[in-house]
């Protein structure tokens, strides 16, 4: 079947052996303190890693985009508050065999990562965009297709890099209201055709589907809902008051973009994203109740913070871990 990638993600990890050209930032005590009293169950991360603006947060020196992309993982995971990073370039395409093993080779044990499941299996309908080529504005007939999902996306994950999958997400772009019964159908039959230990969780792009069905079908299959901070989403707090209290093994949270703001709108916002731009404490303490509803489980909660959210990723993952520990019993 036809794979429609956005350039911009490809040529960007080089899966050879090479030395460690990008060298970790040494921590703060400050760091260090928040990540000795920080449970290890709550893990913190950022949506991919290769920003030369993170000079002196994460990485020591300056390195161009094309350096981190392909060097910078190593150096990311041994940030002391960085425990889970967020591979997106999935999204576009499923991972190669050896990309997936370079990136094991480097991660530490028990480092593990949210990923995006190939768009090929959660678009109903391609978007009239030109990188899709002859597939603009055509149906998707791998839409939710699990037959896909098991061999092009899980297997080469479970060959290679299964000890480092802490959750795949499955992004659904917006649809209409009505689309709502349908889409839940579809998901729970696909849901039943995928085996119960891999840690799926569905991500939602409007509110319209966040709905009681929905939360029954996800339930049934023991697949977690992602709370995610999107332009059109409601906030976080408000999603854990419709879905209760976390019940699966793993708990995602993906912070974005704020209310009514766009991806283009915050990227010239906060570019080189290197400082906070703006401060959402709403979203932080929202976070932090999140957290605290899974203090003294073996429930993980696996936070990816994105630089457009308020201006700088690393950044806000500390002010967040900052305030889980300060709310410890």
């Amino acid at each position: 079947m036809p794979r429609v990638v956005d350039p911009a993600q490809l040529g960007l990890f080089a899966p050879e052996s090479a030395p460690d050209v990008v060298r970790p930032v040494t921590p703060s005590a400050e760091a260090l303190a928040i990540s000795a009293r920080l449970p290890g169950n709550i893990r913190f991360g950022t949506s991919s890693w290769a920003f030369p603006g993170w000079k002196g947060l994460v990485y020591d020196g300056d390195h161009e985009v094309t350096t981190l992309a392909r060097h910078g993982l190593k150096a990311y995971a041994q940030h002391v508050l960085l425990r889970t990073v967020g591979l997106d370039r999935s999204y576009y395409a499923p991972m190669a065999v050896e990309d997936l093993q370079a990136y094991a080779r480097v991660l530490p044990a028990g480092f593990t990562a949210v990923i995006k499941v190939w768009e090929a299996i959660t678009l109903p309908r391609y978007p009239g965009h030109a990188r899709y080529g002859k597939n603009a504005g055509q149906a998707n007939p791998h839409f939710l297709d699990a037959g896909v999902f098991l061999g092009e996306v899980l297997g080469p994950l479970q060959d290679v890099f299964w000890p480092h999958v802490g959750a795949l997400v499955l992004e659904f772009s917006p649809m209409g209201a009505g689309d709502e019964r349908a889409f839940c159908q579809r998901l729970d039959v696909f849901l039943g055709a995928v085996p119960r230990n891999v840690p799926l969780a569905v991500e939602l792009r409007n509110p319209a589907l966040l709905t009681r069905r929905y939360l029954d079908v996800l339930g049934a299959h023991g697949v977690a809902h992602v709370y995610n901070r999107w332009s059109r989403m409601p906030a976080v707090g408000a999603q854990l008051r419709v879905t209760g209290a976390p019940t699966t093994t793993h708990v995602v949270v993906r912070v974005m973009l704020p209310k009514d703001r766009s991806y283009e709108e915050r990227k010239a916002q906060c570019a080189p994203f290197d400082a906070l731009v703006d401060v959402d404490d709403q979203m932080r303490d929202d976070v932090v109740t999140l957290a605290r509803t899974l203090l003294g489980t073996a429930r993980t909660l696996l936070v990816i913070v994105n630089n457009k959210a308020e201006g700088c990723a690393p950044r806000t993952v500390e002010a967040l871990a900052a305030r889980v520990v300060a709310a410890l019993p």
